[in-house]
C-alpha cells in the first residue's frame, strides 16, 4: 500500500507540474489548435489544461496525506514545497504574460508611429510638385513612395492634379498604370486622362479580350493594376460609377474594351440606376416630406441615404437619386398598400410578375423603376432617358466580337433575366439571337408571366426552342 501511495504522490506531482507548464504556455502565447478559432480555442484549452492540473494536484495531495497517515510525514512537507513552487510558477506566468502584452503594445505603437511617419512623409512629398519631382529624380520614376503606399510619383502627381509634372514624368518615360488612369477619372479631368492615354498602350488584342470574358480571368485582369498589361478596365468602371459620360467616351475612344463592364451591368441591371441630374430632386423631396402619402420603404431609404452621406450634406439631386437606387433593388415597394400596385399605370405584364420570393434581378429593377415613374410622374424619366442607360448604350455599341462569345454573353444574360426590352435593345445594336439558338430550350421557361413573355417573344422572332415548338 505504501508503494502505491508513493506512486500516487510522484505521479500527481509530475503530472501537475507538466500541466502547469502547458497551461502557462497557452496563457502566455494564446495558442489555439485543431478546428477551434481564436479566443474560443484558448479558453477551451485553458479549461482542459486547468482541469488536468487540478486532478493531478489532488492526486499528489491524496498520496502525501496517505503517506502521512502511515507515519511518513516527509512527503507532506515535500508537497507543501511543491505547492509553493507552483505558486512561484503561476507568478512567473503572469509576469511573462504582462511582458508579452507590453512588447505587443510597444510593437504596435512602433508600427503605428512608423506608418504615421511614412504617411506624413508621403503627404509632404505630394504637397509640393518640386519635392515630388526631386523624389522621382533620386529614387526613380516608377519607384513607390515611402511606406506601404505603393503609389508611384506619376500616380501621385495625377492624384494631386499636377498636370505639368505629369507631362514631365511622361516625357521622361514614366510608366502609365491603371491606377494612374483611375486617379485621373476620379479627378474628373478629361485633359489629364487624355494626356496619360497619349503615352499609354491599351491592350486590345483578341486573345486578351477572349480571356477576360471568363469570370475568373476578368477578376484577375481588373485587379492587376500595375501591369504587365494596361487594360483601363478599372478606370472605365470608375467613370461609369461617377456618371461621367464624357470621361467614359475618352476611354472608349482610346481603345479600352467594354465587354466586361457591359456584361456586368447587364447581369445586375445597373444600367437602370439613377444618377444625380436624372431626377428632379427638389420636387421628389417635397413629395416625400408628406409621410402619410408615401410608401414606408421610400421614407426608410431616404433616411438611409441621409445617414450614408456622412458629414457633408448631399445635393438634393444626389439624395433623391440615392434614395431611388435603394428602392430599385428589392421587392418591398409593390406590396406597400399605399402604392396600390394593381391600379398603377404600368405595363399589364408587370402586374403579374411580383410574387412571394421575388428575387433581386434586373427584371425587378425594371418593374420597380416603372412603379416609381407611376408614383411620381414628371419627376422620374423613362429608363432610356437616364444617364446610366446612355452610358450603357455607349458601352454596348463598342462591345468587341458581337458575333462571338462577347455577344453571346450579353444576350444569354438578358434572356436568362427574362428582360424582353433589353433583348430588343441589344438586337438593335447589332447582336443576333442566332448566336445562342443552340442554347434555347423550352424546358428552361416556366409557366409564369415573365417566362411566358420571353418565350413568346423568342418564338415571335422565329427562334425554335429545343424540346418544344
Amino acid at each position: 500500500m505504501t508503494l502505491f501511495l508513493k506512486f500516487l504522490f510522484f505521479a500527481g506531482c509530475l503530472g501537475a507540474l507538466a500541466a502547469a507548464f502547458v497551461v502557462g504556455y497557452i496563457f502566455i502565447f494564446e495558442t489555439g489548435g485543431g478546428n477551434w478559432i481564436g479566443g474560443l480555442a484558448v479558453a477551451a484549452m485553458l479549461a482542459i489544461g486547468g482541469g488536468t492540473l487540478v486532478a493531478f494536484y489532488l492526486l499528489g495531495l491524496a498520496g502525501a496525506l496517505g503517506l502521512r497517515v502511515r507515519q511518513e510525514p516527509l512527503y507532506i512537507h515535500w508537497f507543501g514545497r511543491f505547492s509553493a513552487g507552483l505558486l512561484v510558477l503561476a507568478f512567473a506566468v503572469l509576469i511573462g504574460r504582462a511582458i508579452k502584452e507590453g512588447l505587443k503594445d510597444y510593437g504596435a505603437r512602433r508600427d503605428r508611429e512608423a506608418w504615421d511617419k511614412a504617411g506624413a512623409l508621403v503627404d509632404s512629398i505630394l504637397s509640393d510638385p518640386a519635392k515630388l519631382q526631386d523624389y522621382a529624380t533620386r529614387q526613380g520614376l516608377d519607384a513607390p513612395l515611402p511606406g506601404n503606399s505603393q503609389t508611384t510619383p506619376l500616380e501621385g502627381a495625377v492624384q494631386k492634379g499636377y498636370k505639368d509634372l505629369v507631362g514631365k514624368f511622361l516625357s521622361q518615360g514614366a510608366k502609365v498604370t491603371d491606377n494612374a488612369l483611375t486617379a485621373a477619372v476620379q479627378q474628373g479631368s478629361a485633359e489629364m486622362l487624355s494626356l496619360l492615354l497619349s503615352h499609354a498602350k491599351i491592350t486590345d488584342d483578341s486573345a486578351t479580350i477572349s480571356s477576360r470574358e471568363g469570370s475568373s480571368a476578368s477578376i484577375t485582369f481588373m485587379t492587376n493594376f500595375k501591369g504587365p498589361t494596361l487594360s483601363g478596365s478599372s478606370a472605365l468602371q470608375a467613370a461609369y460609377d461617377l456618371g461621367n459620360e464624357d470621361i467614359l467616351r475618352v476611354l472608349v475612344s482610346a481603345g479600352v474594351q467594354t465587354n466586361l463592364l457591359a456584361t456586368q451591368l447587364t447581369g445586375y441591371g445597373k444600367f437602370l440606376c439613377f444618377f444625380p441630374g436624372d431626377v428632379d430632386g427638389k420636387a421628389l423631396l417635397q413629395k416625400w416630406a408628406d409621410k402619410d402619402s408615401n410608401p414606408a420603404i421610400i421614407l426608410s431609404n431616404l433616411e438611409t441615404a441621409r445617414s450614408q452621406a456622412g458629414s457633408i450634406p448631399p445635393t438634393e439631386d444626389k439624395l433623391a437619386a440615392d434614395t431611388l437606387n435603394f428602392s430599385l433593388q428589392y421587392d418591398q415597394i409593390y406590396a406597400d398598400p399605399k402604392v396600390r400596385f394593381k391600379e398603377l399605370k404600368i405595363e399589364p405584364w408587370m402586374k403579374g410578375v411580383p410574387s412571394y420570393g421575388w428575387n433581386n434581378s434586373p427584371l425587378v429593377r425594371r418593374i420597380n423603376r416603372a412603379i416609381l415613374e407611376a408614383l411620381y410622374p414628371g419627376a422620374i424619366p423613362s429608363p432610356t432617358k437616364g444617364k446610366g442607360f446612355s452610358m450603357y448604350r455607349l458601352l454596348v455599341k463598342n462591345v468587341r466580337n458581337k458575333e462571338g462569345e462577347g455577344g453571346k454573353r450579353l444576350l444569354r444574360t438578358a434572356v436568362s433575366d427574362r428582360d424582353v426590352d433589353l433583348v430588343e435593345f441589344l438586337l438593335g445594336e447589332g447582336f443576333t439571337l442566332q448566336n445562342i439558338a443552340d442554347e434555347l430550350h423550352s424546358s428552361s421557361f416556366l409557366d409564369v408571366p415573365d417566362d411566358r413573355r420571353m418565350k413568346s417573344y423568342l418564338l415571335g422572332k422565329g427562334m425554335r426552342l429545343k424540346g418544344g415548338s
